[in-house]
Formats: C-alpha cells, structure tokens, sequence
C-alpha cells in the first residue's frame, strides 16, 4: 500500500497543480452556461490524463519505475488509481456549480440538454468508462503508444455521451430523465448508482488488463 500511495504522488506531480486546477475550474465553470451539453463539463479532466500520460513517456517514469522496488502491477494500480482520483475530483468539483446551474437556469433545462441532475452523472460515468478501458490498456502494452487510444477515447466519450442524450430526449417514457423534481431524481437515483457501480468495475477490470499487458512489455 505504502507503494501505491508513494507511486500515486510521483503521478500527481507530473503536472503543476496550478494545471489541475485551471482544468477543474474549466470543468466547473461550464456548468453555469444555460444551454450547454453538461456531458462536455468533465470532458476536459480527460484531456489533463492525456496530459499526463504524455509527461509519463517524455520523462520516463515507467523506466524510472522499472529499477525501483516495486512490481509491475503496483505501478499499473496507482496509476489506475490516479487516473479514478482525476475524474472523481472532476465530478466532485462540478457539484457546487450543476447545483446553481440547476436553481438559476430550471427553465432552461425543460427543453436544452441534459439537465445537471442524475442522468448527467450516468452519462459521464459511462462514457468515462470506455475511455478508462481504451487508455489504460493501451498505456500498458508493448511499446506504450497510448496517442491512438486516447483520440479514440475521446470520441467514445463524446459518442456515448450524445447517444444518451439522444435516446433520452427521444422516449416520452424516459422524460423523468431530464427532471429537476424530487420525484425525478428519485427515479433516476437507480441509474446513478448503476453507473457508479459499472464505474467502480470498469476501472478494476482495467487494472486488471493492464496489468496482465504490462507484465508481458519489455521496458
């Protein structure tokens, strides 16, 4: 455990902190524009992963890593673990702003996009996902090209995002999704916690693959 925690401060330090934060206000801030696709909010923590993965290679932290004493699935779950404590803190950060979004602009949200609500939290869980498996897999494999990964997983993000978004706005029977009520948001408590559950999931069966990938990778 000492390992993995020591392993995840050596990946917060890839970037400046003054980086993160500019990117969670980023994530932040859009959620005050009225008419917006919510989904997009935390779109840009991705970007700041990509960026440290990028920083990963060009300072070769795996081969700074290699000669440490530590094994490899150590390495992969901290990064793995990291990578979670970036989107979670980017969800989190959002919060405060999606509740006044969500009091300043409820009239908006009865015919834009998904409101800032439960749905929003499936969405961007889901599609966080995708990206989780694509990326991490592709980071741990043979010659550590995660680039193509990343590009693909960013359209993922954005395709699964607007295809819940569609579907939803496209059944009658699903308009509770787009709620801002009580009663609506009981509703969708269900899917909320589907997908922080498939969130949850995704990101040990990641680690788990990566893992498996790193192992057979020459350093």
């Amino acid at each position: 455990m000492k390992n993995t925690i020591n392993l995840i401060k050596m990946d917060l330090e890839l970037m400046p902190t003054w980086v993160a934060l500019i990117f969670l206000a980023i994530s932040g801030m859009l959620m005050l524009i009225p008419v917006y696709p919510r989904f997009i909010s935390p779109f840009y923590i991705l970007i700041f992963i990509i960026q440290t993965f990028s920083f990963e290679a060009e300072y070769g932290q795996k081969q700074f890593a290699a000669i440490l004493p530590i094994t490899k699935a150590e390495y992969v779950r901290a990064k793995t673990l990291a990578v979670v404590m970036y989107e979670t803190a980017a969800i989190l950060f959002t919060v405060p702003f999606a509740l006044i979004s969500a009091s300043l602009f409820r009239d908006f949200h009865s015919f834009s996009f998904i409101p800032p609500n439960f749905t929003c939290l499936l969405q961007v869980l889901l599609s966080m996902s995708v990206f989780n498996i694509l990326v991490m897999n592709a980071d741990f494999k043979g010659q550590f090209k995660v680039t193509p990964a990343c590009v693909v997983g960013l359209i993922l993000y954005a395709v699964i995002s607007g295809t819940i978004e569609g579907v939803v706005q496209s059944i009658p029977a699903l308009s509770f999704m787009m709620g801002l009520s009580a009663h609506d948001l009981l509703l969708q408590l269900p899917f909320a916690a589907f997908a922080i559950i498939f969130f949850a999931l995704t990101a040990y069966i990641s680690y788990r693959s990566a893992a498996r990938n790193y192992e057979k990778a020459e350093i």
